[in-house]
């Protein structure tokens, strides 16, 4: 079978700029996207394909309406460093009517808040670990939550200040580390239940076949930490601290997520 590939394709990128970003963390998980889409067009060229690569901002319609790609590549994470704008980026091509990848619209504005998701999952039967959000110091915990608790920015992700201190394991190191965290982000903080457990990342590829792909994360022995979990330090260092290892997702999970798939709003 004559795979028909596009002829030109445009791969989008977050437009980082230290003045838009609350702390160096920030910055550097979003700022990399550049030089990865530069070698995803340059790998498409080499397929003979017209490709090339703009950034998320406000020129981005006109730069599309210029170029006139058949097919997007959106890499775009956050715009003006706000990880919920990015959900303007799908919603401009779908205006435009360029087909694209990733995420569409109501998908996107969904997962830049980690509470809203948890709420989502939790109304759909699939059980979290308890959680609650917390938006200023005078904010009681719940009487539900347990020691330990793990602290995390609900409007950020890419483990933004993820480290063994996120753990706490009483009420004055939950107070630390929520003071620390609102005064640099002034963002709502999101504590769940602490639960040590498996990580587990799945992949989709849509097609004529739709594949699901799964990798479990796993640590070398050498790197283990206190908890065991994915910090930013893990994430954005230098080192190759985790390596990942085939998992067997049950059937029934695939054929769900193919499903998801065909909802318009996925």
């Amino acid at each position: 079978m004559n795979t028909i590939l596009p002829k030109r394709i445009a791969v989008l990128y977050a437009d980082a700029k230290h003045e838009y970003f609350p702390s160096e963390q920030v910055y550097i998980s979003e700022v990399e996207a550049k030089d990865r889409t530069a070698i995803v067009a340059s790998r498409l060229q080499k397929m003979g394909i017209d490709a090339t690569t703009f950034p998320g901002n406000a020129q981005l319609t006109d730069n599309l309406k210029k170029y006139k790609p058949d097919f997007v590549i959106n890499c775009v994470d956050s715009v003006y460093g706000q990880e919920y704008l990015c959900a303007t980026i799908p919603a401009t091509l779908e205006l435009l009517q360029i087909p694209y990848t990733g995420t569409r619209v109501m998908g996107m504005t969904i997962n830049t808040n980690k509470f809203f998701t948890k709420n989502i999952l939790e109304q759909w039967g699939i059980t979290t670990p308890k959680c609650q959000l917390i938006k200023e110091s005078v904010d009681e915990l719940d009487v539900i939550m347990d020691f330990p608790l793990i602290a995390k920015l609900n409007d950020f992700h890419g483990s933004i200040e993820i480290s063994d201190d996120s753990v706490c394991v009483d009420e004055k190191s939950l107070k630390t580390r929520f003071k620390y965290l609102h005064d640099i982000y002034k963002s709502p903080i999101l504590v769940e239940e602490y639960i040590a457990g498996r990580e587990v990342s799945v992949h989709i590829i849509e097609g004529i076949n739709t594949k699901v792909y799964a990798g479990e994360k796993v640590f070398k022995p050498e790197y283990k930490g206190k908890y065991n979990i994915a910090t930013y330090n893990n994430n954005w260092g230098t080192e190759d601290i985790f390596t990942y290892v085939k998992y067997d997702l049950p059937d029934r999970v695939k054929e769900s997520l193919k499903k998801s798939l065909r909802c318009p709003q996925a």
